[in-house]
């Protein structure tokens, strides 16, 4: 899959690297299954976020964002070789490449940041050098929001995917003194700053950018599929905390509802840029081309 410009934001420009694209079945995500299977088949949700049997599409990727002063890669998806519970992995995919393309030269990335340290989010930021995980993009400073840190570390379990994801793909960048670890609210670059939005994970952040009077906020995982606008509190399985979790994107849906505020998937398959509208019922989600 070949890099994509997203959108444009004042004089910052977002581009997204997609790695790979899977489809769910709604009970896998949800415990209220039935009434997303009703949003799912409802005619708003088009063939470009699920299939005719009505599962989810979910896409892999990652944003490359581009300020006058910055290179930004956020959330560096899950990596080549790295084997887990994805379909599909260990991976050979073309991302790097791609990801090359979009940058022009990788060494111009100068900044890796991340929206939390699941598995999907973190994969590329190693790669495989004689049987050892070797950070990918050496020169580059990686930003980790302290919380989120704290939480993996703590709570460590090499036996899980996601825990062996950190051990291969966060600690080697540690070890060589690559990390920042920030407050959830702290300030990538002019015009791009993180948003504290816990739930999926307890330092889990999304991304806001602003610039020239234009405005973007990019998901990561508070938002999965564009069905969850329809309704924003359906208890999510993913979530580490699922009350906390509904909060957050419920609360974020009210405040980007009706407004200018373009609104930007993570996981979102299609277009995955667009406005929240409100619909009878719920939300809608306006993709823009």
């Amino acid at each position: 899959m070949k890099a994509e410009p997203v959108a444009t934001v004042g004089d910052i420009e977002i581009t997204r690297i997609r790695e790979y694209e899977h489809q769910r079945q709604p009970e896998v995500l949800f415990d209220d299954a039935l009434a997303v299977q009703d949003a799912v088949h409802d005619q708003r949700w088009v063939s470009e976020w699920c299939d005719a049997d009505g599962r989810l599409r979910l896409t892999f990727q990652a944003f490359l964002i581009k300020t006058p002063e910055h290179l930004i890669l956020l959330d560096p998806c899950i990596g080549n070789d790295k084997k887990c519970f994805i379909p599909g992995t260990p991976f050979r995919t073309t991302f790097l490449d791609d990801l090359r393309e979009a940058a022009g030269d990788l060494a111009r990335i100068d900044v890796i940041a991340y929206t939390h340290l699941h598995l999907d989010h973190v994969g590329w930021s190693t790669h495989l050098v004689d049987d050892r995980w070797v950070p990918t993009f050496p020169w580059a400073r990686h930003i980790i929001v302290g919380d989120e840190w704290e939480h993996w570390d703590r709570g460590h379990d090499p036996s899980t995917d996601y825990d062996r994801a950190v051990d291969i793909s966060i600690r080697p960048l540690l070890e060589d003194e690559l990390v920042d670890l920030v407050d959830a609210d702290h300030s990538i670059a002019p015009g791009v700053r993180l948003r504290p939005t816990p739930g999926h994970s307890p330092g889990h952040v999304s991304v806001a950018v602003s610039s020239g009077g234009d405005e973007a906020f990019i998901t990561g995982d508070l938002i999965h599929h564009p069905v969850q606008l329809h309704e924003p509190r359906w208890p999510l399985r993913a979530d580490h905390d699922v009350a906390r979790g509904a909060d957050a994107r419920s609360g974020i849906v009210e405040e980007l509802a009706g407004g200018p505020v373009l609104l930007i998937g993570t996981h979102f398959a299609g277009r995955c840029a667009g406005h929240i509208e409100r619909d009878s019922g719920g939300h809608r989600f306006y993709p823009v081309s």
